[in-house]
């Protein structure tokens, strides 16, 4: 088992002033953004996972980013500590937000939506302190669940820490000396961000492309 970054080191410039703070993970997703999108100034990748997760790449620097609340660990935190309110799918019958009439409804429109609204705002406020053009990447679990609300990512990548471990892996096989490359490569079974709990899957064929915001926007019509 080889580890990212310790094994392998990550070809971006990390800012932060302690760099070991920053998770493998995000430096993982921040190249991977920064690899499959080379023609933008700066990328804003916002990951939707235990904790949501926006991270910022000006050229080839990670600048850092935000972190904030989980949707699942912001919705098991308010089931647990509430007593008459159920767990909820986060589901949404409907792209446009309206009234609720039960509290399901509430609860499902009130997190995904609500997480939406916080992606908009937050990325915003991001974009004006970098170079145009900037490339919102969203990724994690429930990414596909918020892009049918919100036109605020340019891409949609479900999977791009896996695709940052492929792009690490096939760099270093054409690049044993650390020159930055910005081909693609498959992903062996053997490399994992440090400290990752969940096992990386066995081969390329089983991670799935992203797509575009315009492909989302065709899916919701």
């Amino acid at each position: 088992l080889r580890l990212a970054p310790e094994d392998i080191p990550i070809p971006l410039e990390n800012r932060y002033p302690h760099k070991h703070e920053v998770g493998a993970d995000r430096l993982v997703g921040a190249f991977a953004a920064r690899r499959l999108y080379p023609e933008a100034a700066a990328i804003i990748s916002v990951d939707f996972g235990t904790a949501t997760t926006f991270d910022c790449v000006r050229d080839n620097a990670y600048l850092g980013g935000l972190i904030g609340p989980g949707i699942l660990s912001s919705a098991e935190a308010l089931a647990v500590r509430t007593a008459k309110l159920p767990r909820i799918s986060l589901e949404v019958e409907s792209d446009a937000l309206m009234p609720a009439s039960s509290t399901v409804t509430s609860l499902n429109h009130g997190f995904v939506f609500g997480f939406a609204a916080m992606a908009e705002g937050l990325i915003a406020r991001l974009r004006r302190t970098l170079p145009e053009p900037v490339v919102v990447v969203g990724t994690g679990g429930l990414v596909r669940t918020l892009a049918r609300v919100t036109d605020c990512f340019d891409a949609v990548r479900p999977d791009l820490l896996l695709d940052g471990l492929r792009l690490l892996r096939a760099e270093e096989g054409r690049n044993p000396r650390g020159r930055i490359s910005s081909r693609e490569g498959a992903l062996p079974p053997q490399i994992s961000p440090a400290g990752f709990g969940a096992k990386p899957r066995p081969s390329a064929e089983n991670v799935p492309g992203g797509h575009t915001r315009r492909k989302a926007a065709k899916e919701r019509t």
